[in-house]
């Protein structure tokens, strides 16, 4: 956390008057990287109220799957870059995104809202309530680990046979993908791969002397994949960089594929038909305040929860977070404890959350928060009114004091002669 407060200090650099021209933001960005720092790969786009920059690593995290210093600090210098450019442009920028990703296929996306950023500079929230208000996320790209698994395939079925080649892949289209591939691939193979959605990528093969054509969709959405980074990771060598080699990576991506000598581009994908021929930005998108902020509502939920497990133990089994025009619902199957330590009520304690990101977003249009169970019962209607007024609770401890047994005179004489029977 003192990391990424510390981050955000370097996201409000500012300047006097504009420098840098909206319609050249992110070209602005890219200069300035390299020549700051020499950043050559450094992509940035501008996507309508969102500014994206990206950049690959080495690596994003460490032998104990913990964020590399290394990787830090080059976030920490697209922060500066990305903030002296924010910071002296005359453009209306909402979001800004940050995106790292590493050869492996690890991803890190750091996204901020601009209007935390100057508040944060003019000291008018906390580090602990700006840490809260940023949308961190570690995953994985589909476009990294989809080549890859390709790759691996394109080997194994090369040296094995075409069977198995697929041996690794668990999906339910295993036998059709299978039948598709080549009996011989070829030398020279070329690849090109485009993301189409967060978790979804297109991977397009093509090898020079047998004139295949494949094209494999990729899902990599799989928490599977998460025990073979972990392998991965493992087969580290002494400088701490991954060996590819000794680790071949066979993840349950493959989606779908279509051999493209055989069968027509597949109609769904019609509109990429041609990304092999162009250079294709890495996928980007217009960010959702209302998105962002339901995300967020949902963070500062279960981490309230979470450091107050050892007084509470209370968990979610189901927590989803949805905004549609004037109404904040809040879907929850809560987890309680069997013998619970206090009288804690979690919808109070989730409305607390809900009331803190309208207060800090000022989301005026909001009249209602309605709590229900996943089976669409409704638990508790707060108005606007009542919410924004709703104070924390000290919640009361569970005693487990036993009352003292009443014994009848008999009672008392037997306990006396016969002391085990009482």
């Amino acid at each position: 956390m003192k990391f990424l407060c510390g981050l955000g200090l370097l996201l409000l650099v500012s300047c006097d008057k504009p420098t840098y021209p909206d319609a050249k933001v992110s070209e602005s960005v890219r200069r300035l990287a390299f020549k700051e720092y020499g950043l050559v790969e450094l992509k940035a786009h501008r996507e309508k109220n969102t500014l994206w920059v990206s950049l690959p690593v080495e690596r994003l995290t460490d032998e104990n799957f913990e964020l590399d210093r290394e990787a830090m600090e080059i976030l920490r210098k697209i922060s500066f870059v990305s903030s002296r450019v924010l910071f002296s442009s005359d453009g209306a920028i909402e979001f800004l995104a940050l995106v790292l990703y590493d050869r492996q296929g690890v991803e890190l996306k750091y996204v901020r809202h601009i209007d935390d950023i100057k508040k944060f500079r003019e000291m008018y929230i906390s580090d602990e309530d700006y840490f809260q208000r940023a949308d961190l996320k570690l995953g994985f790209s589909p476009e990294i680990l989809g080549k890859r698994v390709v790759e691996n395939l394109v080997e194994k079925s090369s040296r094995e046979g075409r069977l198995a080649g697929t041996s690794a892949l668990v999906l339910g289209k295993k036998q059709e993908i299978s039948e598709k591939l080549p009996e011989t691939w070829g030398l020279q193979p070329f690849y090109h791969t485009m993301r189409l959605e967060e978790n979804k990528a297109l991977v397009y093969l093509e090898t020079a002397e047998q004139k295949n054509r494949l094209l494999f969709l990729i899902d990599a959405s799989f928490f599977d994949i998460l025990k073979d980074l972990f392998l991965l990771f493992l087969s580290r060598d002494d400088k701490g960089k991954s060996d590819a080699s000794s680790a071949p990576l066979s993840l349950p991506v493959i989606a779908d594929m279509w051999d493209l000598n055989a069968e027509p581009w597949p109609e769904e994908y019609a509109a990429y038909s041609d990304f092999v021929k162009t250079e294709q930005l890495p996928y980007f998108s217009k960010i959702e305040l209302m998105r962002f902020l339901e995300e967020q509502v949902e963070r500062r939920i279960r981490k309230k929860f979470k450091d107050r497990d050892k007084e509470w133990d209370i968990g979610f089994k189901k927590l989803e977070i949805s905004i549609k025009k004037n109404i904040i619902q809040v879907t929850r199957d809560v987890e309680l404890p069997k013998k619970a330590r206090y009288h804690v009520d979690p919808d109070h304690e989730i409305a607390l959350a809900v009331a803190t990101v309208i207060g800090n977003y000022d989301l005026s249009y909001i009249d209602l928060l309605m709590i229900r169970t996943p089976s669409w019962q409704i638990k508790k209607v707060i108005n606007r009114s009542e919410l924004m007024e709703l104070k924390p609770k000290k919640w009361k401890k569970e005693t487990k004091e036993t009352a003292r047994k009443k014994l009848s005179l008999r009672e008392i004489v037997d306990s006396i002669l016969y002391p085990y029977y009482y």
